[in-house]
């Protein structure tokens, strides 16, 4: 006979409705347990053929780059073709030196035909256009991929974080439930009190309220990954209780502050604004400055004004045309104007990005070293807290602890496991987006992150 079998049958009939009552709690949260985990590489792959804000920043970045090309067509040549026919009807009336005027019914078809080449040899205005644009969106489009990287590695970690703090729930429920067993137990022999199985009992009643919220708050978190990737993710792999990665490099703060300057893409592309900006600047001052076009044009037209009535003219043209703005009404001094003052913005909004940035890695930086710092603390309070627990069970059975000691060291040996859980899962991302943040966050890093679960 299988052992679960045995236990189903043996077991009361309470213990095996809280068993399989847990059990499904799981099932519900995580999905089938024979379901192949999701691993992080495949979740990452996931969320950028499906999350909505990464495919909006990929339609962008294409019609960023388009900005290059639009701003060249104005420097480069135009060459356009045209074609009229027109049927042409009513009177002229021509003065005559020998009497009165006389008047001549008009009916004829007049066609014209064109075909001009204009290649712009001088224009200030143009020479702006288009420079900056396309290193702009790609500058953004970078910004788009790195935040993607960190919103799913942190729905990814919160919903193994989530997972683990579940099973840790019904672990200690489960130690809760069998301490009471054996408070009651003890009561019936005359070697316990009411008092004692009572609060055995009230702390195995909390440990299932703490389940139930532990299973909310996965189903929540599966959910926040599932918006990102565009599926349920049935299962994940497990942390195991060893792991390593290796240290920051560099260890400095200072050059992680160095790189996060010199290559973050937020603060990259707002100094392409200012760029940009200036550029609109000089664009703007272009309005008071001529204009000189190379042109060249092919004209075929038949009867097409009355004073060329029946007449056939071929014209071959080739010249230069200057074109001097002299007054528009002060709306080319206004946009200049307007362009000085939208510099100054944008480069006080270099200023503030670039202090933000700072900050977001300066706390990283610390969250990182500090989480590091705290693991092995906290592995070291769990190897604690499980020699504490085991010498309390003993020491019950000695008659030298209560039943509460027991209940305090269950609860601190979940406590210290769960903090324990919490800070690796700090750590990781803590990590993931100090690296994001200095802008050399690489696939290899991500790889390094998937293998550590299993």
């Amino acid at each position: 006979m299988p052992r679960w079998v045995w236990w189903v049958l043996r077991a009361p009939l309470a213990a095996v409705r809280r068993r399989l009552v847990g059990a499904l709690l799981v099932s519900l949260a995580t999905g089938a347990a024979w379901a192949e985990p999701l691993t992080l590489i495949e979740a990452l792959q996931l969320a950028r053929e499906h999350d909505p804000k990464f495919q909006s920043a990929r339609h962008e970045l294409e019609a960023g780059l388009q900005a290059k090309a639009i701003g060249r067509a104005g420097l480069l040549p135009k060459l356009s073709i045209t074609a009229s026919e027109a049927s042409v009807t009513g009177d002229r009336t021509l003065p005559s030196l020998a009497g009165p005027k006389i008047t001549e019914d008009l009916d004829y078809t007049s066609k014209q035909r064109a075909l001009q080449l204009r290649q712009p040899l001088y224009n200030a205005e143009a020479i702006g256009l288009g420079r900056v644009q396309a290193d702009y969106a790609r500058a953004v489009f970078g910004q788009a991929e790195l935040d993607l990287v960190t919103r799913l590695l942190e729905a990814y970690l919160n919903l193994a974080l989530a997972h683990d703090v579940l099973e840790l729930t019904n672990a200690q429920v489960t130690a809760y439930e069998e301490q009471a067993s054996r408070a009651r137990a003890f009561q019936a022999r005359g070697e316990g009190t009411l008092t004692e199985a009572s609060e055995t009992q009230a702390r195995a009643s909390l440990g299932r309220a703490e389940a139930l919220d532990a299973a909310d708050r996965l189903t929540t978190a599966r959910d926040a990954l599932a918006a990102l990737i565009g599926q349920l993710p049935s299962a994940l792999p497990t942390l195991p209780e060893k792991w390593q990665l290796p240290p920051l490099e560099p260890a400095d703060l200072d050059a992680w502050l160095d790189l996060a300057r010199e290559r973050n893409p937020t603060i990259l592309a707002q100094s392409l604004s200012v760029e940009a900006a200036r550029n609109n600047v000089s664009i703007a001052r272009a309005g008071f400055q001529p204009t000189v076009d190379m042109v060249a044009s092919i004209n075929r037209s038949q009867s097409d004004t009355t004073s060329n009535l029946n007449q056939k003219i071929n014209q071959n043209i080739l010249g230069v045309q200057l074109n001097v703005p002299l007054y528009a009404g002060g709306g080319v001094l206004a946009q200049a104007r307007q362009a000085k003052a939208s510099l100054a913005r944008e480069q006080s909004l270099l200023e503030a990005q670039t202090d933000e940035v700072l900050l977001d890695v300066r706390r990283n930086w610390l969250l990182s070293s500090s989480a590091w710092s705290r693991l092995g603390a906290y592995e070291s309070a769990v190897e604690s807290a499980r020699l504490m627990e085991r010498g309390t069970q003993a020491s019950i059975k000695a008659g030298m602890a209560v039943t509460a000691d027991a209940l305090d060291a269950t609860r601190l040996l979940y406590i210290s496991r769960r903090d324990l859980a919490k800070t690796r899962y700090d750590y990781l991302m803590a990590r993931i987006r100090l690296l994001a943040g200095a802008s050399v966050l690489a696939e290899q890093d991500i790889e390094q992150a998937s293998m550590l679960f299993e």
